[in-house]
């Protein structure tokens, strides 16, 4: 079960795609058509980090756990490398005390 708000991080990209709920989710359909490497990933607010892989009815993406997490230092240098792709000051000032934080970070840069 992903926990929502959530990131996608694809491989050798420092920019993150920053989704609020899954009804945003469900209504990209370029999330769901595009082709995703081995190495792609989505990463829920818990950590949870999931495999991005086409389903059996090649008609969506489905989000497959991997058993892995990320630990909070990996999320906090994860946003600050995606502040620095985008042209973002003051990047390493930044010291997120939880997940909820940094999801909360992700969402007021995407708004802006």
């Amino acid at each position: 079960m992903i926990f929502w708000p959530a990131f996608i991080q694809y491989e050798h990209e420092d920019e993150l795609i920053f989704m609020v709920d899954e009804a945003s989710w469900n209504s990209d359909p370029e999330l769901h058509f595009y082709g995703y490497s081995d190495q792609d990933r989505l990463v829920d607010s818990g950590g949870t980090v999931y495999a991005l892989q086409q389903s059996q009815e090649k008609n969506f993406i489905e989000c497959i756990t991997t058993g892995q997490s990320l630990s909070l230092h990996e999320f906090e240098g994860l946003v600050k490398a995606h502040l620095v792709a985008l042209n973002q000051c003051c990047v390493e000032k930044i010291q997120l005390g939880s997940f909820a934080q940094g999801m909360s970070f992700l969402q007021h840069v995407t708004e802006t």
